[in-house]
């Protein structure tokens, strides 16, 4: 296939907005053949992997131009994010992958339409770096959940870290807003692990 081709993914956040995205399938292959991490912890790097930067900023300028065109708060601009990610069906990896875990690159979460609750986040929090917060993985391994954390003033439920609080970003599932943890989630021990 020559290195420059592109598949189109167009994505939809309820009835609001409608989005084709083109993806090279030259990044795609390239992530698809990447060693996996080995930990949770190490899934960070993949939501900052400098190999997808230039296509990350190109998303995020996107987003940009919508939220400033409806004068979106800073609220309203994370929660926009976040219900595009949550606009992404929910697949396991076992339906999807010959594996039991496998973590997805946001390229591939793109490319795939879809993911898990660590390849929804990882997408998330790549996307909400590259415009410039704070964010956190934030892991909850008793339910073997991962959510994502933003360092924002605001309210609602959050985790605590060195003494910075990461607001809950819920990304599976439609209509979860920052600081909103599900209730099923409420009161559970978590790891957070910043996204340098």
């Amino acid at each position: 296939m020559p290195s420059d081709s592109f598949w189109g993914r167009i994505f939809g956040i309820k009835d609001s907005f409608s989005w084709e995205i083109p993806i090279p399938l030259r990044l795609y292959i390239y992530y698809r053949e990447k060693l996996r991490p080995a930990s949770w912890s190490e899934y960070v790097y993949m939501a900052r992997d400098p190999n997808d930067r230039e296509y990350i900023r190109m998303l995020v300028q996107e987003i940009n131009r919508i939220s400033y065109k409806y004068g979106f708060s800073e609220k309203r601009r994370i929660e926009f994010v976040a219900a595009f990610i949550q606009s992404l069906p929910y697949t396991s990896d076992e339906e999807t992958t010959p594996w039991n875990e496998y973590p997805r690159y946001p390229i591939e979460t793109l490319f795939d339409r879809g993911g898990d609750c660590e390849d929804t986040s990882i997408l998330a929090a790549a996307l909400l770096r590259e415009m410039g917060y704070d964010v956190a993985l934030i892991f909850l391994p008793y339910e073997k959940h991962v959510a994502v954390g933003v360092a924002v003033s605001t309210y609602g439920s959050y985790y605590e870290y060195n003494g910075k609080k990461y607001f809950y970003l819920e990304t599976i599932g439609e209509g979860w807003e920052l600081g909103q943890i599900p209730s099923c989630f409420q009161d559970t021990r978590a790891y957070v692990f910043p996204v340098p």
